[in-house]
Formats: C-alpha cells, structure tokens, sequence
C-alpha cells in the first residue's frame, strides 16, 4: 500500500475522531427519562450512568502512557475509538448491565483518545498544535451538538428490524464512530511499525517533577471544575434568580453552543506572536464577568451565559494547547495529558459535588457564586504562568523511567 503522507488526509481523521469524544456521553441527558422509565433505574442509579463516564476519564487517561509506549500512539487512538465502538454497540443490546458496561467501555475509549489526540497533533503538525487543537475542539462541540439534536427524533420517530426508542437512537451513533474507525485502520496500517522514540515512554512520576507541567495541569484542572460546575447548576442558579424553568433550559443550551464560538475566533489569532498569556487572562476574565453579571444584572442572564460560554470554551482551548506547546515531542505529550487529564477531570467530577454540597447545607446561589469569583481569581493566575512561553525541561529531570 503506498504510503499515506497527506497532511490533509491525517487532518480529517483528527477531526472525526474529535467527532466521537464528547456526543457519546453528553447526548444521553437527551433520553435519560425514557432510558430511567425502560429499565426501571433509580435516581442515583441514573446519577451513576451520568457520571461514570467521566470517572472513567480520570481514572483511565494515566493508563495511556503505558498503551502508547508499548503499541505506538497511532495504533492506542485506534484502541480507544475501537473501545467507543464496542461500548456504543453494547450499550443498546440488552438490559440495565449492559448499558452500564456499554457506558463504561465508552468512557475509557474517550479516556484514551482524549490523552491521544494532543500527541497525534504534536507528531504530525508540530508547528500547528495551537491551530490544529482549536479546530478538533470545534468538532468535538459539533459532535455533542449532533447528538444532542439526533438522539430524541430518532427514539421517536425510527424503527429499524425492531430495534426502536433509545437503544436505536444511541446506536446510531455508529455513524460518527465507524468513520473514524476507518480511517485510523488506515492510518494504522502506513504507521504499523511503532518507531524507536515512541517506545521510550515518559512517565507520570517523570513529567510531576516539572513545575511549567502543573502549571499547564492545575489551569486544565480549574478550567474544568468551573465548566462542569455551571453546566450541572446553571439551571438550578437560573431558576433561583427568577428565571423559568423553560428559559433556564434554553440558556443552558446557549451555554454549550456558545462554546463553538472560540473556536472560529481563536483560529486567526493562534497564529500570530500574541502571547498566549493574554488570551488565557482574558478568556478567565470573560467567565469572571459573566460571574458578576449574574449576580448583579440577573435579567441579563442570556449575555452572561454567551460571555461565560466563550470565556469557558476559549480557557478549554488554551489549555489543550498548552499540553502540545510546553512539550519537546509526542512522548512528552502523551504524559503531559494524562497527568493534566487525570487531575483535571477529577477537579470536573467533584466540582458539581461540593458546590451541590454547600447549596444543601443552607448555602445560597449567590453567596456560592461569590466563592466561584475566588477560584475565577485563583484560575487567572494560573493562565498566567501556564500561558508564559516554557518547556517541561525533561532534559534537566532524571528519568527512571523509560
């Protein structure tokens, strides 16, 4: 087979696997009360579905290091979406156990490419992490987005060999996950031989000794914790400031559409000398703002939500791009991500937790928020020093690990 070299080619297979990394999971809120009524769950059984994922991702992204030293970084992202695949398959075939191992395997193929994806981009466009990161977060966004919008229509209205209702409409994502599939089995067959410099893995314990990779991970982490925060509790802090239910809803969709924003705006300016530092304090700023309006211009929620949703989605950006940028080549990528991955998504898990926690003990949104201004403060100044133009310096970090 000749060689496949096109840039434009591995490009596209970048973006349809962002395609499948975040629609898997976020679209299932779309059927949760057909899926609840089906099987007869719990409430907190419900709960579990909704966030089990997401500790899949902390706990399964420190497990990439060891799959791409040993089988290469192409060949682990094709694990990962083989993974999604599997779980997408499962979860529509039976009862309550299977859509809860369904959603697992899902979880811990998004975990793995999540971690893969920044290193694919550092191997193949090293010169382009910042351009290339903005463009896979856009169609990571118009993968939740089609999702979102395809799930309810089909559970309604499609039957297909008796399949019908929310098994079908969560399988037919195997349309956006088969086409990737493809893809990287390509890609897979041209990358098959795993190089030298991929077999020499960089450990976790190896990139914690860098002060510039906590830098990047803490902002990751922060970025994280506030974007999880409001996508669980806007509603809930929406209602509470006298806002319909109905209203509240529509907002917290504009919150999530307005993320695509950054993406478009970002991409032109990535690619000049601005420093990056100023984009990271503005883009906390704008989530800082957004903040204050809620608290005092309620009846301007859906500015705030825009201003929040553009601040959140732009910091998500930068961070992602950091992971590339702070990092010499693809090895120091991948352990770059699964440390801030790992930390990060464990600051998105017990965010919601310990702000529903303060909301049950007495606490009200308002005084809530004021506590999310401080950590806005305390994320700012982590854009700063993440943002600043370093290295991890593994070069001057005794590896034991290799």
């Amino acid at each position: 087979m000749k060689k496949i070299n096109s840039s434009i080619f591995i490009s596209v297979s970048i973006f349809a696997a962002a395609m499948v990394m975040r629609g898997p999971v976020t679209g299932v809120a779309t059927l949760i009360d057909d899926i609840i009524f089906s099987l007869g769950l719990s409430a907190s059984q419900a709960g579990f579905l909704t966030s089990l994922p997401l500790l899949a991702f902390a706990f399964f992204s420190p497990i990439s290091v060891y799959f791409s030293s040993r089988i290469g970084i192409v060949s682990t992202l094709f694990f990962g979406i083989c993974s999604i695949t599997l779980g997408v398959i499962i979860r529509s075939s039976g009862g309550a156990e299977l859509l809860f191992i369904g959603t697992l395997l899902i979880g811990i193929g998004i975990a793995i490419s999540n971690v893969m994806l920044p290193s694919i981009v550092k191997k193949y466009f090293p010169e382009k992490v910042s351009e290339l990161t903005s463009l896979y977060v856009l169609f990571i966004s118009i993968g939740g987005a089609v999702c979102s919008a395809i799930y309810i229509p089909i559970s309604e209205e499609i039957s297909i060999l008796g399949l019908s209702g929310w098994r079908l409409a969560l399988l037919s994502t195997l349309i956006l996950t088969i086409i990737p599939l493809i893809l990287w089995a390509i890609r897979l067959k041209d990358d098959k031989n795993l190089t030298q410099d991929e077999s020499k893995s960089v450990g976790l314990f190896t990139i914690a000794q860098s002060w510039v990779a906590w830098e990047v991970t803490l902002f990751l982490a922060f970025t994280s914790l506030l974007n999880y925060t409001f996508i669980t509790w806007l509603p809930s802090i929406l209602v509470d400031m006298g806002h319909s239910p109905e209203y509240s809803g529509f907002l917290h969709g504009g919150l999530q559409l307005a993320g695509v924003l950054p993406s478009l705006i970002l991409l032109p300016i990535l690619s000049g000398k601005l420093d990056k530092r100023y984009i990271c304090i503005m883009s906390t700023l704008l989530v800082l703002a957004s903040i204050l309006g809620f608290l005092l211009l309620p009846s301007l929620a859906l500015v705030w939500v825009i201003v929040m949703g553009v601040g959140n989605s732009a910091a998500f950006i930068m961070a992602l791009s950091f992971i590339g940028l702070r990092t010499e080549d693809p090895q120091e990528t991948v352990a770059l991500s699964s440390l801030a991955q790992f930390v990060g998504y464990l600051f998105a898990a017990i965010g919601p937790v310990i702000f529903g926690g303060l909301l049950e003990q007495g606490d009200n949104w308002d005084r809530i928020l004021k506590i999310m201004i401080v950590a806005c403060l305390i994320w700012t100044f982590l854009g700063s020093l993440a943002g600043k133009k370093s290295k991890v310096s593994l070069c001057r970090i005794t590896s034991r690990e290799s």
